[in-house]
């Protein structure tokens, strides 16, 4: 209500009397503004840093209006995706519109939309109607999480026993994340090598969670043999995507100790008729090598004549690949005419490589057997 007030003074040809003053009071007959959000709903992006939300009269008040307000969680977490806030608003008389900050955080997690509570209370001076109470959508701006191996290679002993390979997300997401898994054979092979079991399989992130792994069993095979590999490879992924990490190597390094392996003949005594044409001499490795072994040769004849008893190269070189273990020495024996009793060359061995050492024998003797008959002519003697 508002008044107005009258005072009489300073009569001429009369006296005052009381009363002097008097009174109007004009009665307002308008009902209360009413104070409420300016909208039920208000949304803002992640990462603009502040909400502005609106709080109205829906008409001018002649006095000051107070009201308190404050935010409470939805399914927006306080401290993680916005600031609790809270405080009180005075609307001067005349003033419709008032504004309230809240301060967002931005967060790098896929996750569903948020919403925060807003509710005001304590009003003073207004009239509350429905819009007491309204919600702030936190729009979420990040793009789905990488899934993929946490290395493109791993490296392993054999003896370790076990290999974990660990596939992680980029970044924890608000949603489960799954992958298919799958492993395959490279020069490892499953079960001499490693065992996977399953051999394939899918992986399933928690919402929050950010590493998995798949553990691969290393078969420790007492075998010397070089660096084996076998691959993982990721596929179809679901609330998640994937990059060029999506395939990774596990190296499983040989741990055995490399054998000790001699180069040598089969025998040290080789013998031959002068009629046998092509023979051989075998030389021969202790035990297959896991790398190319090669060894020298000499042959050099003893009694034998190399171009009338036997025909060879003088010198030569025998290459074991690996996995062989048997090589021979060849020559041709010439059969001729001239009974000269048993003839022999020898054929001697040098400068092994690829780790094999000379075993015994390192020489042999072959041995060449005379095939001819001594032969005497008489003279026939004519007489009359």
């Amino acid at each position: 209500n508002e008044t107005i007030n009258f005072v009489l003074s300073s009569p001429v040809n009369a006296t005052l009397t009381s009363p002097s003053a008097a009174t109007i009071t004009i009665v307002d007959d308008d009902s209360p503004a009413t104070v409420g959000f300016a909208q039920s709903n208000y949304s803002v992006a992640e990462d603009s840093g502040i909400a502005t939300v609106s709080i109205a009269l829906d008409t001018a008040s002649g006095r000051p209006i107070t009201l308190n307000y404050a935010t409470s969680n939805g399914t927006a977490t306080a401290g993680d995706d916005y600031t609790t806030t809270s405080g009180t608003v005075t609307f001067a008389a005349g003033e419709l519109t008032k504004n309230i900050v809240i301060p967002v955080r931005n967060d790098t997690m896929d996750e569903a939309d948020e919403t925060v509570n807003l509710t005001l209370s304590n009003v003073d001076g207004a009239a509350t109607g429905a819009s007491t109470t309204a919600v702030l959508t936190i729009l979420d701006d990040d793009e789905a999480p990488i899934v993929r191996f946490h290395r493109p290679t791993y490296e392993i002993s054999e003896g370790a026993g076990v290999v974990n390979v660990e596939v992680e997300l980029s970044n924890a997401s608000g949603f489960p994340v799954l992958v298919d898994y799958v492993t395959t054979p490279g020069t490892a092979t499953t079960p001499a090598d490693y065992i996977a079991t399953p051999s394939s399989g899918k992986l399933s992130f928690a919402a929050g969670e950010t590493m998995k792994t798949i553990a691969i069993v290393l078969v420790d095979d007492g075998l010397l043999e070089p660096t084996e590999t076998m691959k993982l490879l990721l596929s179809n992924p679901s609330n998640a995507n994937l990059d060029f990490f999506n395939e990774t190597t596990v190296e499983i390094l040989d741990n055995d100790a490399a054998p000790s392996v001699t180069v040598q003949f089969s025998a040290s005594q080789y013998s031959r008729p002068e009629t046998a044409n092509s023979t051989a001499m075998e030389v021969r490795l202790s035990q297959a090598a896991a790398s190319t072994v090669t060894v020298n040769y000499t042959i050099v004849g003893n009694t034998a004549t190399m171009g009338t008893d036997f025909l060879a190269a003088s010198s030569g070189t025998l290459t074991f690949s690996p996995g062989q273990t048997s090589k021979n020495v060849t020559l041709t024996i010439l059969d001729d005419p001239w009974e000269e009793g048993n003839e022999t060359l020898t054929v001697t061995l040098s400068n092994p490589t690829g780790g094999a050492t000379l075993g015994s024998p390192s020489s042999a003797v072959m041995t060449i057997i005379d095939n001819d008959s001594f032969r005497v002519s008489l003279p026939i003697i004519m007489r009359k």
